[in-house]
This record gives C-alpha cells, sequence and structure tokens, in this order.
C-alpha cells in the first residue's frame, strides 16, 4: 500500500509512506507534474470514492506519477481530501477489479480510506498550526526591532544640544530601520496576495540589464559590509524582454539577500544570468544565485519554500525576517511557468536557480536625460485625516512647487469643491479611510456635481489599503491613479507629474 500526498507549491507528488510483503520499494519518493498532467488526472478519478486502474492504465505517465507506481501495476487508488481539495492518493496494488465488487471489502477500503485521510489532516493541520504560532512569535520579535531603533534614535535626536553630525546619524538608522520594517510588511501583504488568489503579473516591456545594474547596486553594499566577493556572470544577447520585471527583480533580489545573509567573511555571492535558447520571438533565460555559505540539510531543503518556515538553526536568534521570502519567490516563479530547484550541502554553499521563458521585448533606450518634475503655478487640494500624514504631504508638495490646501475628512473636501470656483485646483490627492465621509464617497459625490471640472479635475487615492481590490474600488468611483502608504516620493511626483500634464495636453487639444 502507497500513500502519497500531493504539495501544489512545488509541482510534486510525494510518496510519503509505503507498506509492502516483501521489503520492495514500489515506487520514486517525489516525482513533478506539468498542469496539464494534474488536470488529466482530475479527469480520470471522476471525484469517486475509489476507482481501479489495471496493468495497461498504469502504463500512463500521468498515472505513474500521481499514483507513485510503476508500469504494470494494477489496483485500487483511494482520493485523499483536505476542506474538500484533493491532497493526495492510498493505493492498495495487486488486487482486481473484482475486489470492488464485493460490498463489505469495499466499505473495508473506504473506511480504511477515511482513517488515513483523518490521520494525514490532523498532522498537516498540527504542522501549519505550530508553523504559524512560531512565525507570529518571530514577528513580534521582528517587528519590535526596527521599530526599536525607529522610537530609540527619534528620542536621541529630540535631545537638547546635539550636533548636526549626530542628529544626521540618527535619521539614517531611523531610515534603515523604517525601511526593515516595511519589508516585513510587504513580505506579508505578498503572501496574502498570493494565498488568496489576488497577486498578478504585470508584463511591461523593461531593460533586464537596468534590472540587474540596479540589483547590484543593492546588494554589493550589503556584501561589502561582510567582506563578502559579489559577482555577476551575464551572457545575455537581448537586453529588453516583455514581463513583470519588478518581480523577477523581487525575486533575484530576495535570493541574494538571503546568500549574502547566510555566507561567512570571505565568501563569495554570484549571480548568473544567461539567455540559453532563443526563439523567433521568445528566450529562455537561466537565473542561478550561487553561494559558499552554511548550506542547507536535506531534510530542510523542501521546508524552506513553506509559508512561514525557516530552515532550522542552532541559534534562533540568527534568524531574521518573515521566513515568507523564498515561499513568495517560489509561488511567484511559478506563476511565471517555471519552479526553483534547488542544490545544496551543509558547509558546501547553496546554489538556487530557475529558468524562465520570456518575450522578446522592444529597445526603448533614450539619450535623453529626465528632468525634474515641477509643479510651479499649480494648486492641489489633499484630503488627509491624520495631521502627521498631511504634513509630510505638505512639505512633498511645496517643495515642488505646489501651493497646498488641506482638508480633514471627505465631507470638508466636498464643502470645499462646491465653494470654490471652477478650476481653482488642478489635482485631488484623496486619502480612503477617513471619518464622516470616506474618500470613495468624496469622489463619487465630486463627481456628481453639475459641474464641468468636477467631472475631469484629476483626483488619486492615497491609502494604505494596497491590495488590487483597493485599487479596483478607486477606479470604479471615479479616481485617476492609486499611491499606496508608505508613499514613495519619486512615485508620488512621477504620478502627479503624468496625470496633471497628461491632462491639461489633453484640454489644449482642438475640439476637447
Amino acid at each position: 500500500m502507497l500513500v502519497s500526498v500531493l504539495q501544489v507549491d512545488f509541482r510534486s507528488n510525494y510518496l510519503e509512506y509505503q507498506w509492502h510483503r516483501n521489503g520492495r520499494n514500489c515506487g520514486q519518493n517525489v516525482r513533478k507534474y506539468r498542469e496539464e498532467e494534474k488536470q488529466e488526472f482530475y479527469s480520470w478519478l471522476e471525484s469517486k470514492e475509489m476507482r481501479y486502474f489495471s496493468a495497461e492504465e498504469s502504463r500512463r505517465e500521468m498515472m505513474c506519477c500521481f499514483l507513485n507506481i510503476v508500469p504494470g501495476q494494477q489496483g485500487v487508488a483511494i482520493p485523499m481530501y483536505d476542506s474538500g481539495s484533493y491532497m493526495g492518493n492510498i493505493c492498495i496494488l495487486d488486487i482486481g477489479r473484482q475486489f470492488l465488487d464485493n460490498t463489505e471489502e469495499r466499505q473495508n477500503l473506504a473506511e480504511l480510506g477515511r482513517v488515513i485521510q483523518s490521520q494525514l489532516n490532523q498532522q498537516q493541520h498540527d504542522i501549519a498550526s505550530k508553523a504559524k504560532s512560531e512565525f507570529l512569535s518571530r514577528m513580534s520579535h521582528e517587528i519590535r526591532t526596527p521599530m526599536n531603533g525607529i522610537i530609540g534614535m527619534t528620542e536621541i535626536a529630540l535631545q537638547k544640544n546635539q550636533g548636526q553630525e549626530r542628529i544626521m546619524d540618527c535619521l539614517q538608522k531611523i531610515q534603515s530601520s523604517s525601511n526593515y520594517l516595511l519589508s516585513l510588511i510587504n513580505d506579508i501583504l505578498d503572501m496574502s496576495k498570493i494565498e488568496s488568489g489576488k497577486m498578478k503579473l504585470e508584463p511591461f516591456n523593461f531593460s533586464m540589464r537596468e534590472n540587474l545594474d540596479t540589483i547590484k547596486e543593492l546588494i554589493r553594499p550589503q556584501a561589502e559590509a561582510k567582506n563578502i566577493s559579489f559577482v555577476q556572470d551575464i551572457r545575455l544577447d537581448h537586453s529588453f524582454f516583455v514581463a513583470d520585471g519588478m518581480r523577477i527583480s523581487q525575486v533575484l533580489i530576495n535570493l541574494l539577500g538571503n546568500a549574502v545573509k547566510f555566507t561567512p567573511a570571505k565568501g563569495r555571492v554570484t549571480l548568473t544570468v544567461r539567455e540559453e535558447k532563443t526563439l523567433e520571438k521568445e528566450s529562455v533565460v537561466y537565473f542561478a544565485v550561487r553561494d559558499t555559505g552554511i548550506g542547507i540539510a536535506k531534510e530542510d531543503q523542501k521546508r524552506v519554500f513553506r509559508s512561514f518556515e525557516q530552515a532550522t538553526d542552532r541559534n534562533p536568534s540568527k534568524q531574521q525576517g518573515t521566513g515568507l521570502g523564498l515561499s513568495i519567490s517560489s509561488r511567484l516563479i511559478q506563476m511565471m511557468g517555471s519552479s526553483i530547484q534547488l542544490d545544496s550541502e551543509l558547509g558546501e554553499g547553496s546554489t538556487f536557480s530557475f529558468s524562465i521563458l520570456l518575450e522578446k521585448g522592444e529597445n526603448m533606450e533614450t539619450q535623453a536625460q529626465e528632468e525634474e518634475i515641477t509643479f510651479e503655478g499649480c494648486r492641489i487640494l489633499v484630503v488627509e485625516d491624520n495631521e502627521l500624514n498631511a504634513e509630510i504631504a505638505l512639505t512633498l508638495l511645496e517643495e515642488r512647487g505646489f501651493a497646498v490646501d488641506c482638508v480633514y475628512d471627505g465631507s470638508e473636501a466636498v464643502e470645499r469643491i462646491r465653494t470654490t470656483k471652477p478650476g481653482t485646483y488642478d489635482v485631488i490627492l484623496m486619502d480612503i479611510m477617513m471619518p464622516i465621509m470616506d474618500g470613495l464617497e468624496a469622489t463619487r459625490t465630486i463627481r456628481s456635481m453639475e459641474r464641468e471640472d468636477c467631472r475631469t479635475i484629476p483626483i488619486v487615492a492615497m491609502s494604505a489599503n494596497a491590495f488590487d481590490d483597493d485599487l479596483k474600488k478607486s477606479v470604479e468611483c471615479g479616481m485617476n491613479g492609486h499611491l499606496s502608504k508608505p508613499v514613495e516620493v519619486d512615485k508620488l511626483y512621477r504620478t502627479l507629474g503624468e496625470i496633471i500634464h497628461g491632462s491639461r495636453t489633453r484640454q489644449e487639444r482642438p475640439g476637447v
């Protein structure tokens, strides 16, 4: 009897348990599958309580993969489910079809299947519960650590008689701690998007070489700080591709960050990128991150890709981060149609690699340097209920020439627009979550006013809600853009520049 469990995250079917009369190994430990093979196997199961398979059927590659059998065997497959989702099979070999015609024997098999399924479900749930409990405990420490740095450095900077140099040092440490805290939050949000099915890839034309240069600028200082050599081995026939370049960079930065973290001084981290196969419109691009670090034990190599888990460390205090980075990276690469491979031994370093098929892009290089965006003569209405956030927005906008007015909830924004002359404001920066009237309702109210400018004035959402549904709601109520908090300064200026200048260009066109 064989018991195999499906791991959808890794597109693999694992032989977890096997019992047999003569001690012979009846199947492989793990088998990879393709999505079309999974659908074909589901169709064969037909949602039945159990299914007989013949020696002829067992020769199909799909059957061998999902039942963990070898060609020429016959028997009965009993599918197992967890909360209605297929999770694996119990496969009993060397029994004939007539066995299922015996009602009593069939009932015994069904009961056996339910007992094993219940035990496996409980085991899996216990493991998941323990992992999440450890994750929450670790997150308490991880979040408090940068918060302690932010609060502590702020207190020091506010003390009397602090010199300019000391204040600048405190501010730099506050910025570093804030960026680390934001990376933790982004990991949690990304994992939440993936598990809820809301994560979507956004392909665009981008320069792979520019992305790799940016990655180098981010990773090299981290490596130099630990006296680690960082090397890039880049062999590309093309520079521009159409794909979600940001997510590719996210995966590489995550893998490289881990490599630097777990590689001792005087070690070496190598990023390899090469175009392996070129088709008419597409290319297969291979990526690998190799390090000379501590390595990962065989028993931990499957765990490191699971949500909320990290490889075992003899000193837990040295473990940092959410434990979500590799899981997120693995899921992202799966969404791109591939999977991350891990080759590692303790004390011998690790290599994480993957190959993805990328559509060739168009060369968008330009010699023109991007000019600093200015907003002299523009007037903006900022709608923000948090005074500190309003002050930050006011300062950033005034630095680029905006004349800024602030109100503190949606109803005040509606009243301000109603009582000012048409064309007073060039743009509205609207928070979403506010008391009395939220930003979505305020936008709908402004858009419904009987004034031409109320239907055309650009309104940009500025919200702590960072999911795709929030962006969709913003667009549906009549907003022109969406900025997630904490707002990236360059993105704020760029978004406002595109919206305002684009709006003015359309208004100046004849017939518009």
